[in-house]
């Protein structure tokens, strides 16, 4: 596939500093910032250690080599020695599925999210947890969640006297959508519970699936009604809590970590790749991708200069689309609910060969060998 290249996120570890200052914005300048050494990603987000070390402490305790799921995955054992690793989105839905058919265990992604402590999301938790309000913590988590992870984006809706925090995914979830959902929610909920001490006021939670076997450890977890077959994934709040004065709030620290967190995020901006700009137009696509020169349109270039900025990222349309047809062929047949035809139809093959030829190049295997087996657990 020639080769990789940028990562959409960027490997950033924020040194937060106590500086006071009536005004956030103020402090971007003092904010320091060191950026670290990055694994290139082959496809997708970065995703940071503080939550690759949890997720595998899970597996383990789950009865499952560690090893074996890291190997199945491309990743070495001693990534976790590592200060600061990064694993892209591909890898971590890798190391995910396997933790789950390897352990059998359904509620993984329940399990992983309980584990995600509240100081566990690093500036993100800081800031969280001065707030002045849980008014401020939404907003906090609408505006920085992308800090953290882009496999999901966040979105508040006020509907009355209810506060939908909307979960929606920004990158193809395929068959873990449920256990990633599910982490994601339980994660934020026991976030909101510390920042609140308990009192967030979180009267529900909605969930766009339907309910699994272990519904009844889901409804102890989240401490509240958990609905099922939903519109989207969501935290549903009493409007009514929202704006009650919190008690540990430290205006200073939110305020120096609220900085920290506007200037990650404009570093984070201004790392985009073109290549990155291409990916997302290619995954939401669906299958129905755009000519190269409807590409360039969209990003309002030409065709030429499209092509002069790729070709300085060390990256091309041509494997830029390898890349995303690839990880869709592997969400579908990873299922076991496609066939290998079906699969090739919906990547826009029409000679089923030519997709088998193609999947043998990027994978060194054929597509039929990434099925599940009549009998295995799938996830």
């Amino acid at each position: 596939m020639g080769r990789t290249i940028r990562p959409l996120i960027g490997a950033w570890w924020v040194i937060f500093c106590h500086h006071p200052t009536s005004r956030a914005k103020s402090m971007r300048r003092s904010t320091r910032l060191t950026r670290l050494p990055t694994l290139s990603p082959e496809s997708g987000s970065a995703l940071y250690a503080l939550y690759l070390r949890p997720i595998s402490q899970q597996i383990e305790y789950s009865g499952v080599s560690l090893a074996s799921c890291l190997d199945a995955v491309g990743l070495p054992l001693n990534l976790l020695d590592h200060e600061a690793p990064i694993i892209s989105a591909r890898q971590f839905l890798g190391l995910l599925r396997e933790g789950m058919t390897r352990a059998d265990e359904p509620a993984l992604g329940l399990l992983i999210g309980q584990r995600l402590l509240p100081e566990t999301h690093g500036l993100l938790s800081l800031a969280a947890m001065q707030s002045g309000s849980l008014r401020e913590t939404v907003a906090i988590l609408e505006a920085f969640l992308a800090l953290r992870t882009q496999l999901v984006g966040f979105r508040v809706v006020t509907r009355g006297q209810r506060v939908m925090l909307e979960i929606r995914e920004s990158h193809p979830l395929g068959a873990l959508s449920t256990p990633v959902l599910e982490a994601i929610l339980l994660a934020i909920k026991n976030l909101l519970d510390a920042v609140a001490m308990g009192e967030t006021g979180v009267i529900a939670v909605h969930c766009p699936f339907p309910a699994p076997p272990y519904d009844a450890l889901a409804q102890d977890l989240f401490s509240c009604p958990v609905r099922y077959r939903s519109r989207t994934a969501a935290l549903v709040l009493d409007a009514a809590v929202l704006d009650r004065p919190l008690r540990a709030a430290q205006r200073d620290a939110f305020s120096a970590a609220t900085a920290a967190c506007q200037s990650a995020l404009q570093i984070l901006a201004e790392t985009q790749s073109v290549s990155a700009d291409v990916q997302r137009l290619l995954i939401a696509s669906r299958g129905r991708f755009p000519s190269w020169a409807a590409c360039a349109r969209l990003l309002h270039k030409s065709p030429r200069s499209l092509h002069r900025h790729l070709q300085a990222e060390g990256s091309s349309y041509r494997g830029l689309m390898d890349q995303v047809r690839m990880q869709f062929a592997l969400d579908h047949l990873q299922s076991g609910r496609f066939t290998v035809a079906q699969t090739a139809m919906m990547l826009g093959y029409t000679d089923l060969a030519n997709f088998r030829r193609a999947f043998k190049r990027w994978r060194g295997q054929t597509p039929a060998s990434v099925r599940p087996h009549p009998g295995k657990r799938t996830v």
